[in-house]
């Protein structure tokens, strides 16, 4: 859920929506373990190009680019919508 401040979004221009993907792989003396995460980012901006409000989160699973690009838009519409 996006935390901000009220009438902060009505001079939003625009958003830039990111994704990346990666796969880390752990090793210990008990096994080895994998993690798939997706990190999606949001940045809103005025038409001055300042930052009005930006946010990262982290979600677990392998998505394909395309639909972790889709994931970072839906964030996107959500801050939108805040």
């Amino acid at each position: 859920m996006w935390a901000l401040e009220a009438g902060i979004l009505r001079d939003i221009s625009r958003a830039h929506c990111d994704a990346v993907c990666h796969t880390f792989r752990e090793t210990r003396s008990y096994g080895c373990s994998i993690w798939e995460l997706c990190g999606l980012c949001v940045v809103a901006r005025d038409s001055r190009g300042s930052v009005l409000a930006a946010a990262s989160i982290r979600v677990p699973g392998r998505f394909s680019p395309h639909v972790a690009e889709c994931l970072a838009i839906r964030e996107g519409a959500k801050l939108a919508d805040a």
